[in-house]
């Protein structure tokens, strides 16, 4: 019964980050100054609390999150239109992989074609995010430059080792091959108000992206949280996806943190949120409903 005070404020913050979902057709739009960001949902997922190890004894208040089952989650991607580009951010899973990715079709219920897309910027290469980029070996967005940082490209392509399987490193390599590859050091600007941020951690070059225009600010995170109404309030516990925990665990709480003080609108590859960061007592953080 002590856990039950817990529980119950666990729930609470789990209710403020909950957020509203993607538009039903698969889409919704965000307005960052005078760009119009398309929030794509590129497939539904689910996360358990196996991706928690030890959450039962480091946090026992949030088992209660699972008393259902696996969380609903999302795998989503981004679109937009600067300066004459048309700017992919990931690529989502695609067509030959264990999940079906929905990106390239959105875009083209959304009247854009895949030779429209100039530049496709990569939070990082595990396979949910570059599956969508290779069609029977061909790139399906043959007239884009991918940007790959320093750091994540030298891990899965130059051979300075991570720990995924031989199938996610061989893709990545055909992904670098099949592309114009540019790379780029943190804190580069790539496009007019694009800047990279350092969010290392989940792995090697791990890349969150500021996006400016006028007065406004959106930073597409990546994969800083996979459990979100975990992970909000308890931005120290990393997934095992996180290549290396504590560093992932850092950047969380700085992206977290920065959003917060900013007041700058916050989305990522698998939480359906998008929107301003609150921050809470003791080191919690929620998600409320955008502006």
């Amino acid at each position: 019964m002590r856990l039950l005070p817990k529980l119950c404020a666990a729930l609470a913050v789990v209710f403020l980050a909950a957020g509203p979902a993607l538009a039903e057709d698969g889409v919704d739009h965000y307005s960052v100054g005078d760009l119009d960001v398309m929030v794509i949902r590129d497939a539904d997922v689910t996360m358990g609390q196996q991706l928690l190890p030890g959450l039962a004894e480091k946090a026992p208040e949030f088992v209660g999150v699972f008393q259902n089952g696996p969380v609903p989650a999302v795998d989503q991607t981004f679109y937009f239109k600067k300066d004459g580009r048309q700017v992919l951010v990931d690529a989502g899973w695609g067509k030959e992989h264990k999940v079906e990715g929905h990106t390239a079709d959105l875009l083209h219920e959304n009247g854009i074609a895949e030779d429209d897309i100039t530049d496709i910027l990569l939070t990082h290469m595990d396979m949910d995010h570059i599956g969508g980029l290779l069609d029977s070996g061909r790139p399906v967005y043959p007239n884009a430059t991918l940007w790959i940082s320093v750091p994540e490209y030298e891990a899965w392509v130059g051979g300075g080792g991570v720990n995924r399987g031989e199938a996610a490193v061989d893709l990545a390599k055909k992904v670098a091959a099949a592309y114009k590859v540019k790379q780029f050091n943190y804190g580069d600007e790539l496009l007019p108000g694009v800047t990279a941020v350092d969010a290392a951690g989940h792995t090697p070059g791990h890349t969150a992206y500021d996006i400016v225009s006028g007065k406004d600010k959106m930073t597409i995170a990546g994969d800083i949280l996979h459990i979100a109404p975990v992970q909000l309030p308890r931005p120290d516990l990393s997934t095992v996806y996180d290549m290396d925990g504590e560093k992932a665990a850092a950047a969380r709480k700085r992206l977290l943190e920065r959003a917060a003080q900013e007041r700058s609108l916050l989305a990522g590859m698998h939480f359906p949120m998008v929107s301003d960061v609150r921050k809470l007592e003791g080191g919690s953080f929620a998600m409320k409903q955008p502006r």
